[in-house]
């Protein structure tokens, strides 16, 4: 699912004298459409169910004084509560279930039992990127690293290992699956840093 939208969306408060707005949108992700169950009679089947199977990739381009949120520090953090917000309605387990005849037991479509459990064993890494310097990177020196697994909209977080580039974890996570195939598990290694986390992979 891709959309790309250009749009006007302006709105003023004159008591302020402030305007605020969006110039564009963009929204890319992997959406499922279901259509179930299937009827003998028009419209031949009984609801429409639609949800992401992973969080989606948002791109929103502000205008007026919400261009403010164009900034960098800002615009990640104005797309990020966006996209939670879309996350808690339309992310897998969350779904949109618009029944199409009124027979339809709507419980069932909308909160369907799972199909599964995942097992997930996060064991350790090897030969990670050294990310943290000092003397103005001219010493390497090690990683602190941490994971970040995900599968729909369930995330877990490893403990961060302190100073080392081949970290053992040896956690484990469960995580509930309920489309086969579809849903994908992923995962993210970061270096802990004060101020920004840095990706290594």
């Amino acid at each position: 699912f891709s959309f790309v939208g250009n749009c006007e969306i302006d709105l003023e408060i004159k008591r302020y004298f402030c305007r605020a707005g969006v110039k564009s949108i963009q929204i890319h992700g992997t959406m499922r459409v279901i259509l179930e169950p299937l009827i003998g009679d028009m419209p031949l089947i009984g609801a429409l169910s639609l949800f992401f199977l992973r969080k989606p990739l948002l791109e929103i381009n502000w205008t007026g004084l919400t261009n403010l949120l164009d900034v960098p520090g800002l615009n990640g953090l104005s797309d990020t509560i966006i996209l939670d917000i879309i996350s808690n309605y339309l992310v897998l387990p969350n779904r949109i279930t618009v029944p199409l005849v009124s027979e339809v037991q709507i419980a069932q479509l909308r909160f369907p039992i799972p199909k599964g459990v995942l097992r997930i064993h996060f064991i350790e890494a090897q030969d990670l990127e050294g990310k943290d310097t000092y003397l103005k990177g001219i010493v390497k020196g090690k990683s602190d690293p941490y994971g970040i697994i995900r599968v729909g909209n369930q995330i877990f977080q490893s403990k961060v290992i302190k100073e080392n580039l081949n970290p053992k974890w040896n956690e484990v996570y469960e995580a509930l699956v309920y489309e086969h195939p579809g849903q994908e598990l992923e995962i993210e290694l970061f270096d802990e840093d004060p101020d920004k986390d840095d990706f290594l992979g």
